[in-house]
Protein backbone atom coordinates (compact mmCIF):
# COMPACT_ATOMS: atom_id res chain seq x y z
CA UNK A 1 0.00 0.00 0.00
CA UNK A 2 1.48 3.15 -1.08
CA UNK A 3 0.09 5.93 1.92
CA UNK A 4 2.26 8.45 -0.31
CA UNK A 5 0.05 7.95 -3.04
CA UNK A 6 -3.46 7.58 -1.31
CA UNK A 7 -2.22 11.29 0.77
CA UNK A 8 -1.86 12.84 -2.72
CA UNK A 9 -5.29 12.03 -4.43
CA UNK A 10 -7.12 12.60 -1.09
CA UNK A 11 -5.39 16.06 -0.92
CA UNK A 12 -5.72 17.06 -4.64
CA UNK A 13 -9.04 15.98 -5.00
CA UNK A 14 -10.90 19.15 -6.96
CA UNK A 15 -13.80 18.63 -5.16
CA UNK A 16 -13.48 17.56 -1.13
CA UNK A 17 -16.29 16.16 0.40
CA UNK A 18 -17.64 16.86 3.84
CA UNK A 19 -16.74 13.70 5.79
CA UNK A 20 -18.92 12.99 8.99
CA UNK A 21 -17.99 10.53 11.09
CA UNK A 22 -20.98 7.64 12.06
CA UNK A 23 -20.89 3.70 12.16
CA UNK A 24 -21.89 2.91 8.70
CA UNK A 25 -20.25 4.01 5.65
CA UNK A 26 -22.66 5.95 3.42
CA UNK A 27 -22.72 8.98 0.87
CA UNK A 28 -26.07 11.04 1.24
CA UNK A 29 -26.27 12.25 -2.39
CA UNK A 30 -29.80 14.68 -1.21
CA UNK A 31 -27.06 16.57 1.61
CA UNK A 32 -23.95 16.04 -0.37
CA UNK A 33 -21.97 14.19 2.65
CA UNK A 34 -20.17 11.24 3.26
CA UNK A 35 -20.20 9.09 6.68
CA UNK A 36 -16.86 7.06 7.61
CA UNK A 37 -15.84 5.64 10.63
CA UNK A 38 -13.09 5.88 12.18
CA UNK A 39 -10.04 4.30 10.95
CA UNK A 40 -9.77 2.21 14.11
CA UNK A 41 -13.23 0.48 13.61
CA UNK A 42 -11.70 -1.63 10.55
CA UNK A 43 -10.16 -4.35 10.40
CA UNK A 44 -7.24 -2.94 8.04
CA UNK A 45 -6.15 0.32 7.05
CA UNK A 46 -6.33 -1.36 3.60
CA UNK A 47 -10.30 -1.87 4.06
CA UNK A 48 -10.55 1.68 5.52
CA UNK A 49 -9.68 3.02 2.03
CA UNK A 50 -11.11 0.60 0.05
CA UNK A 51 -13.95 2.12 1.58
CA UNK A 52 -13.65 5.32 1.34
CA UNK A 53 -12.55 5.04 -2.35
CA UNK A 54 -15.90 3.36 -2.62
CA UNK A 55 -17.76 6.69 -1.14
CA UNK A 56 -16.07 8.95 -2.85
CA UNK A 57 -16.90 7.51 -6.42
CA UNK A 58 -20.67 8.01 -5.49
CA UNK A 59 -19.73 11.21 -4.34
CA UNK A 60 -18.28 12.06 -7.62
CA UNK A 61 -22.06 11.15 -9.12
CA UNK A 62 -23.53 14.41 -7.47
CA UNK A 63 -25.12 16.59 -9.84
CA UNK A 64 -22.60 19.37 -9.49
CA UNK A 65 -19.70 16.20 -10.78
CA UNK A 66 -20.56 13.30 -12.52
CA UNK A 67 -23.92 13.93 -12.02
CA UNK A 68 -25.19 10.43 -12.40
CA UNK A 69 -28.51 10.18 -9.76
CA UNK A 70 -31.24 10.02 -10.24
CA UNK A 71 -34.55 9.37 -8.18
CA UNK A 72 -34.57 5.90 -9.05
CA UNK A 73 -30.83 5.06 -8.27
CA UNK A 74 -31.50 6.81 -4.83
CA UNK A 75 -34.06 4.02 -4.10
CA UNK A 76 -32.40 1.36 -2.41
CA UNK A 77 -32.71 -1.99 -4.33
CA UNK A 78 -33.83 -0.40 -7.54
CA UNK A 79 -31.92 -1.46 -10.28
CA UNK A 80 -30.68 2.34 -10.69
CA UNK A 81 -29.43 2.16 -7.53
CA UNK A 82 -27.77 -1.73 -7.92
CA UNK A 83 -26.01 0.16 -10.63
CA UNK A 84 -24.85 2.76 -8.55
CA UNK A 85 -23.39 -0.15 -6.37
CA UNK A 86 -21.86 -1.64 -9.01
CA UNK A 87 -20.22 1.59 -10.53
CA UNK A 88 -18.26 2.58 -6.71
CA UNK A 89 -17.23 -0.91 -6.54
CA UNK A 90 -15.85 -1.32 -9.41
CA UNK A 91 -14.43 2.53 -9.60
CA UNK A 92 -12.59 1.67 -5.56
CA UNK A 93 -11.52 -1.42 -7.06
CA UNK A 94 -9.40 0.84 -9.76
CA UNK A 95 -8.33 3.17 -6.71
CA UNK A 96 -7.11 0.11 -5.19
CA UNK A 97 -5.01 -0.80 -8.09
CA UNK A 98 -3.44 2.78 -8.21
CA UNK A 99 -2.68 2.88 -5.03
CA UNK A 100 -1.42 -1.22 -4.29
CA UNK A 101 -4.07 -1.84 -1.91
CA UNK A 102 -6.15 -4.85 -4.14
CA UNK A 103 -4.23 -7.81 -2.84
CA UNK A 104 -5.67 -7.72 0.81
CA UNK A 105 -9.54 -7.28 -0.51
CA UNK A 106 -9.62 -8.47 -4.18
CA UNK A 107 -11.75 -11.42 -2.92
CA UNK A 108 -14.34 -9.38 -1.35
CA UNK A 109 -14.63 -6.90 -4.21
CA UNK A 110 -14.64 -10.01 -6.82
CA UNK A 111 -17.73 -11.54 -4.20
CA UNK A 112 -19.47 -8.01 -4.20
CA UNK A 113 -19.53 -7.55 -7.46
CA UNK A 114 -20.67 -10.83 -9.12
CA UNK A 115 -23.29 -10.32 -6.31
CA UNK A 116 -24.50 -7.04 -7.95
CA UNK A 117 -23.90 -8.27 -11.19
CA UNK A 118 -26.44 -10.91 -10.10
CA UNK A 119 -28.92 -8.25 -8.71
CA UNK A 120 -28.87 -6.90 -12.27
CA UNK A 121 -29.69 -10.31 -14.08
CA UNK A 122 -26.02 -10.51 -15.87
CA UNK A 123 -27.06 -7.97 -17.84
CA UNK A 124 -23.90 -8.49 -19.80
CA UNK A 125 -24.10 -4.66 -21.35
CA UNK A 126 -24.11 -3.38 -17.63
CA UNK A 127 -20.58 -4.28 -16.90
CA UNK A 128 -19.00 -2.45 -19.67
CA UNK A 129 -21.18 0.88 -19.01
CA UNK A 130 -20.75 0.20 -15.10
CA UNK A 131 -17.04 -0.33 -15.84
CA UNK A 132 -17.07 3.34 -18.32
CA UNK A 133 -18.88 5.12 -15.24
CA UNK A 134 -16.42 3.84 -12.98
CA UNK A 135 -13.44 5.18 -15.10
CA UNK A 136 -14.88 8.46 -15.80
CA UNK A 137 -15.39 8.78 -11.95
CA UNK A 138 -11.79 7.67 -11.02
CA UNK A 139 -10.59 9.98 -13.79
CA UNK A 140 -12.69 12.79 -12.34
CA UNK A 141 -11.07 12.18 -8.43
CA UNK A 142 -7.65 12.22 -10.02
CA UNK A 143 -8.31 15.24 -12.19
CA UNK A 144 -6.20 13.60 -15.35
CA UNK A 145 -7.18 12.70 -18.62
CA UNK A 146 -7.67 9.21 -19.21
CA UNK A 147 -4.22 8.52 -19.80
CA UNK A 148 -2.73 5.12 -18.79
CA UNK A 149 0.92 6.51 -18.34
CA UNK A 150 -0.46 8.68 -15.63
CA UNK A 151 -2.60 6.11 -13.99
CA UNK A 152 0.12 3.14 -13.94
CA UNK A 153 2.65 5.38 -12.61
CA UNK A 154 3.21 7.92 -9.87
CA UNK A 155 0.25 9.90 -10.66
CA UNK A 156 2.30 12.44 -12.10
CA UNK A 157 0.06 14.95 -12.59
CA UNK A 158 -0.45 16.00 -8.76
CA UNK A 159 2.66 18.18 -8.95
CA UNK A 160 2.03 21.26 -7.26
CA UNK A 161 1.55 24.31 -10.09
CA UNK A 162 4.36 27.09 -9.59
Amino acid sequence: MSIKKIARIINNLKEKPVVRYGTNPAYNPKEDYIIMPAIKYFKSSESYFFTLWHELIHFSGHEMMLNRFNSKSLKFASGDYAKEKLIAELGSSFLCHLTGIEKEIIKNQASYIKDWLEVLNNDKRLIITASSQAQMAVDYILSVCNSAVNQATDIEPFKKAS
